[in-house]
């Protein structure tokens, strides 16, 4: 899942908005939401019927993944790339 996608429903709240400003489905964005959940073994959204809004393992999860995104990105910059898993 885009980080981007994570500040732009920050911004929003709303998937169908996200989707539109990210010029991809909705369906897109649900499934990755759902497979990064499972594959953290956590919720990062707060689901009230049809409000949804970032917990605060969500924020945590956020800060990181940008930070990890800053990081390969600078790395990236000064010329060599790379690629480092890691597990959340």
């Amino acid at each position: 899942m885009e980080t981007e996608w994570l500040r732009t429903f920050i911004k929003t709240e709303n998937f169908r908005e996200v989707a539109e400003k990210c010029f991809v489905m909705q369906s897109t964005v649900t499934k990755h939401i759902q497979h990064l959940e499972k594959a953290l073994q956590t919720q990062l959204f707060d689901r009230h019927g049809k409000q949804v809004k970032l917990n605060s393992v969500g924020a945590h999860f956020l800060t990181h993944a940008e930070n990890i995104n800053y990081k390969v990105t600078i790395k990236s910059q000064n010329g060599s790339c790379y690629i480092q898993y890691f597990s959340f």
